[in-house]
């Protein structure tokens, strides 16, 4: 009987096949290969587990040579994801939120209504008043306070004195005159209810935001051009809020404190001119390129209103234009003091483009 029923077995069995292994019975050496594998190939190991006893299975083998080498790995993929995170961080942002703004000087105006009454009242205790608001001393009220709106302008938004910090700078009259410089900036800084007034700084020319980078958790970075300039030659100089010539108490002729900004030209009078305009500003980790665009030209009268008066023509012929580019290196954690600027120029400003500056 069992010789018979031996050879129904053998058919049988040819009939199903050769017997499998069970995926559990494999699965262990396959993540272990494919680990060597991918580690050989210098690629990162990755490797979904169909369920949590899988996990368990994986897990279950205790620490080993392979466990330290992965923690090694973790250990520098991790300092490499936190210098990618902070390169991701640092972005380039709108300059102003024009609702913010618009609060922002709301806000001012109702500062200034109040500041002007006390100046009113005030006798020999109105450079005090004018001080513990950073105005300066020679301060014009009949210039100041009249509080026209139109007067001010709302630069930029975001956190530029303190991290996190809902702030606006405001472009405002000083109280000057020209000479000494009709314009300063206000700091607005949001208190729960509204804006209020941190202080005043920087009264000079009129000021304008070109860059605002944005980095959480961390101070703004706001770069602003300051123009000036008359008789058909206008320099500007352009750099970063709270370094070099953009600082409290900064000397503007102190040629150190510019080593790491930028100067502009534009030249309007009549015959051979030039300019000098920023360009394309681009950011890529924590490098900034800020493009130059130089133009050489000859300038002519455009129309008779001009032909009368050569101090001032438009029209340019003989058009000559050239392109540059300044690096800067951004530091998004360090904060500018002393000798270190958060926002450092990496080269000299172009040789052709200082020969151009030093015409004028």
């Amino acid at each position: 009987m069992a010789r018979k029923l031996a050879p129904l077995r053998d058919r049988r069995a040819r009939r199903r096949g050769p017997k499998t292994l069970q995926p559990s019975s494999f699965k262990a050496p396959l993540i272990t290969v494919f680990l060597v594998i991918a580690s050989c190939r210098g690629e990162s190991a990755s490797l979904t587990l169909p369920n949590a006893v899988d996990t368990a299975e994986v897990t279950a083998r205790g620490p080993g040579a392979n466990d330290r080498n992965a923690d090694a790995g973790s250990d520098a993929g991790s300092k490499g994801d936190i210098a990618d995170s902070r390169r991701e961080t640092l972005a380039i942002a709108p300059i102003v939120d024009p609702g913010r703004a618009s609060l922002a000087i709301k806000s001012y105006l109702h500062f200034l209504s109040r500041f002007c009454q006390s100046l009113a009242d005030a006798g020999d205790r109105v450079s005090k008043l004018e001080e513990a608001v950073g105005l300066p001393d020679s301060t014009d009220a009949e210039v100041l306070c009249p509080g026209v709106p139109a007067a001010m302008k709302a630069l930029a938004s975001g956190s530029f004195f303190e991290p996190k910090a809902d702030e606006v700078l405001l472009d405002v009259p000083s109280g000057l005159d020209r000479a000494a410089g009709e314009d300063i900036l206000a700091l607005m800084r949001a208190d729960g209810t509204g804006y209020r007034l941190i202080r005043h700084m920087l009264a000079g020319n009129p000021l304008g935001a070109t860059l605002r980078l944005s980095v959480p958790g961390s101070r703004d970075v706001l770069m602003l051009c300051r123009h000036s300039g008359n008789m058909g030659v206008y320099p500007s100089i352009c750099g970063f809020l709270g370094q070099g010539t953009f600082r409290e108490g900064a000397d503007s002729e102190d040629g150190a404190a510019a080593q790491n900004e930028i100067p502009l030209l534009a030249v309007t009078t009549c015959g051979p001119a030039a300019s000098v305009q920023l360009g394309k500003i681009t950011l890529q980790g924590d490098r900034l390129s800020v493009g130059l665009v130089v133009e050489e030209s000859r300038l002519e009268p455009n129309g008779p209103d001009e032909a009368s008066d050569h101090s001032v023509c438009s029209k340019a012929t003989q058009r000559r234009e050239r392109r540059f580019t300044v690096p800067f290196e951004v530091d998004t954690n360090g904060t500018t003091s002393g000798d270190h600027a958060r926002v450092r120029r990496m080269t000299p400003i172009p040789r052709e483009v200082a020969s151009i500056l030093s015409r004028y």
